[in-house]
């Protein structure tokens, strides 16, 4: 993601039907929307399915300097099953370490948790420039 020659704007992951690969269920470029890519964790949410997902942030922080932060979220909607979301939860940590450190988490588990709003206020209220 931090590569800018890739021109992602998120990459969704998601387990393979036996449960022991993460496979690629969606990218996008960088003109997709922040919209768009939510929609996308919402229509798995409404199958019952968990995702892990990686989005390239764009944001202004207090002293209006343009920053970008790559995000990881887990997205483990409460109706899915509990054998989904405990291999999801179980392999968080490995698969989050495995991207970049100190990336920052974003846990959602419904649409009111996948606020773009939410998210940047956060991100500015953590920014330390």
């Amino acid at each position: 993601m931090k590569n800018k020659a890739a021109n992602l704007k998120y990459i969704i992951f998601k387990l393979s039907e036996d449960m022991k690969e993460i496979d690629i269920d969606k990218e996008a470029t960088g003109e997709a929307t922040f919209a768009e890519f939510s929609a996308h964790l919402l229509a798995a949410g409404k199958a019952r399915e968990c995702r892990y997902a990686v989005y390239d942030a764009h944001y202004t922080n207090k002293a209006e300097v343009k920053k970008d932060k790559v995000l990881f979220f887990h997205w483990g909607p409460d109706h899915a099953t509990i054998k989904q979301k405990m291999v999801y939860a179980s392999s968080k940590e490995a698969f989050k370490n495995a991207l970049e450190p100190g990336i920052h988490v974003i846990q959602c588990s419904d649409d009111d948790t996948l606020c773009w709003e939410d998210i940047e206020k956060d991100l500015i209220s953590k920014d330390r420039t």
